[in-house]
């Protein structure tokens, strides 16, 4: 999705939270239904121009920067509470 590219992916777990509008999702137990999903997905490329449509605004939400600067925010309020209880 960084390359302003829709993703096929399964439609368990977080992965449909992820990719938002910008997925094709299918069913990873249901292999018959895999087939025909992929199969789809790799020869429409109107359904796949739609998708990407999206991923301007659903890789805002997911962006290297954002998980960087969250997942620092998150130690330094660890520490800080540390500190505090250890003060």
């Amino acid at each position: 999705m960084s390359y302003n590219k829709s993703v096929f992916t399964s439609n368990v777990s977080s992965l449909p939270e992820i990719a938002g509008p910008c997925g094709y999702y299918s069913d990873p137990y249901n292999y018959e239904k895999l087939k025909k999903d992929l199969q789809e997905y790799c020869n429409n490329d109107t359904l796949r121009a739609n998708l990407e449509s999206h991923t301007p605004e659903q890789n805002i939400l997911f962006s290297w920067d954002k998980s960087s600067f969250l997942t620092l925010q998150i130690f330094s309020d660890i520490y800080d509470q540390d500190k505090k209880t250890n003060s």
